[in-house]
């Protein structure tokens, strides 16, 4: 049913747990099945420098903040920003259609915590 990228991260995840020195943070949750997702960052200046995850949710969730949050280390705020769900879900070996809400848990949590920063670097 999940390809064996999503069965690695479900059942070992890395990054999962609270980040004491966040600088950032970004929630989502998918109501359907009631699956909750929250990201943390810490960022020096412009760059994520950390990234963990807290997830109460199915497999590919779990997965999915595994796997972001490895990508998500060393990029720009304006590079995090720009990472598209085809993606992600490459990044996943493929998701059946009933659990891609696994990758927009992920892309909400990640523009919650990134847009504040956005719009005080407009207003600065």
């Amino acid at each position: 049913m999940y390809s064996s990228i999503v069965l690695q991260h479900a059942q070992n995840p890395e990054n999962r747990g609270p980040l004491p020195t966040a600088t950032a943070r970004g929630s989502s949750e998918y109501r359907r099945c009631g699956d909750r997702f929250q990201l943390e960052l810490q960022l020096d200046e412009d760059r994520i420098m950390q990234a963990r995850f807290q997830a109460h949710a199915c497999a590919p969730v779990v997965a999915m903040g595994s796997i972001g949050t490895q990508l998500l280390k060393g990029l720009t705020v304006e590079q995090a920003l720009q990472l598209l769900p085809t993606q992600l879900d490459r990044e996943l070996g493929g998701l059946a259609p009933a659990k891609r809400h696994a990758i927009l848990l992920f892309l909400e949590a990640l523009h919650e915590a990134l847009n504040p920063i956005i719009e005080s670097k407009k207003e600065g």
